[in-house]
């Protein structure tokens, strides 16, 4: 073989057959195809983890209110109708926020600073939630105070309701149950607001009176409106609002991540409104003792009714809680 047809073989031989292309984009394929879950498993890991911490610091400012005030914050302030959540901000380091409001006045009278609905606080969003809904430029959050394992806002009765309520002033000493044994705030969806979003949407219930059988379970008509248009779609997108149920409260009277839909009487005065996550599985859950749990949603109906109320005076399974 003379030179020339050496160096020709030698040029042959330095590219790639089809094959041995095709064999290398097979591999990179794989490779990408295991890597996008392995990715996106771990951005949801942080993004759960950062929702846990969202909620230990809701936890802490709630304990220091409780350590200057003596009591827990308002469910719903009597004179402003102003959320929880409000009256926490000077606790979570927003007293800078916190002075554009005038609890003397209702918090939807047009009389308070703009500015003062409009601002957003980046810890009462949980990563997970992909929702672009917003109502005007209201601030938005996705954790919300337990009104019981009753759904009746103005409801008093430790034996089914939680340590939040309208007008409540509960203390620690009023936790019957155990700070251990109850549940304080969880996370819920935020609604898409103009867009429906069932079942997150909020149904209308036009008989159902308050208080009634129907603030322990959901009449059957809750489930009837489907994507019809008597629905609320702006659950947890008025942080300030804390007459309104679905933007203020959570209940423990449907299971975590219900299936079905919130509801709501028509003077606003009951619902039920489920703890929702984008995290699969569960959700989290800041407890009145300040620590944070992983609620599945197959959790027993029994232990979730427990975990909600303040003075139920049961014995609660925490053995399906970690």
């Amino acid at each position: 073989m003379d030179k020339s047809q050496t160096e020709v073989l030698m040029r042959r031989r330095c590219g790639f057959t089809l094959i041995e292309l095709l064999v290398v984009i097979a591999i990179i394929a794989i490779l990408i195809a295991l890597l996008v879950p392995a990715v996106q498993k771990v951005r949801e890991a942080a993004a759960r983890t950062q929702c846990t911490n969202n909620l230990k610091q809701i936890g802490l400012a709630i304990h220091n209110y409780e350590n200057a005030n003596k009591k827990f914050p308002a469910g719903t302030d009597p004179v402003s109708g102003a959320s929880a959540i409000v009256q926490l901000l000077p606790y979570f380091e927003q007293a800078s926020l916190f002075t554009l409001w005038d609890l003397s006045k209702p918090v939807q009278s047009g009389t308070n600073d703009p500015k003062a609905t409009y601002h957003e606080v980046a810890f009462l969003l949980c990563p997970s939630d992909p929702s672009a809904g917003k109502v005007l430029q209201y601030g938005r959050c996705n954790y919300m105070a337990n009104l019981g394992s009753n759904g009746w806002l103005a409801n008093t009765d430790g034996a089914t309701g939680g340590p939040f309520f309208s007008g409540s002033k509960v203390r620690i000493t009023d936790i019957l149950d155990g700070t251990s044994n109850t549940a304080m705030f969880a996370e819920t969806k935020r609604g898409n607001y103009p867009t429906a979003n069932p079942p997150l949407d909020c149904s209308y219930n036009n008989t159902w009176t308050s208080p009634s059988a129907g603030d322990l379970n959901p009449p059957a008509s809750c489930d009837i409106n489907g994507t019809g248009t008597s629905t609320l779609k702006y659950s947890g997108l008025e942080y300030f609002r804390g007459g309104l149920l679905i933007t203020a409260y959570y209940t423990h009277t449907v299971p975590p991540n219900y299936t079905s839909y919130d509801c709501t009487n028509s003077t606003f005065g009951s619902g039920h409104h489920a703890a929702r996550s984008y995290h699969s599985g569960g959700v989290n859950i800041v407890f009145c003792d300040g620590s944070v749990h992983w609620v599945t949603d197959s959790i027993s109906m029994t232990v979730w009714r427990n975990l909600g109320t303040r003075a139920g005076g049961e014995v609660v399974d925490l053995s399906q809680i970690p």
